[in-house]
């Protein structure tokens, strides 16, 4: 299992509707950046919702070749030091 934190959408953009806004948000940014859709199978948002955003079917674009298998969970927030808090 691979998790992630979705890094630009983060707790100051998330207002508890717009889930879906927010994931086609990243998917349109990761295929601007080469990806053919979405990379995480499923995104997890701040009020505690789950999102499926790929085929459990299909190998995440994040961890081809190294686990062809896992699942990868990206979690809306900016968890790097000095961001958002987690608790």
């Amino acid at each position: 299992m691979q998790q992630q934190h979705t890094f630009i959408s983060n707790y100051k953009t998330f207002d508890g509707t717009n889930h879906f806004k927010l994931c086609t948000s990243i998917e349109n940014s990761q295929k601007e950046r080469g990806f053919t859709e979405i990379a995480q199978i499923i995104t997890t948002s701040l009020d505690g919702k789950i999102m499926v955003c790929r085929n459990v079917n299909t190998v995440p674009a994040g961890i081809k070749g190294a686990n062809n298998f896992g699942i990868c969970i990206e979690h809306v927030g900016n968890f790097n030091k000095g961001k958002d808090a987690i608790y």
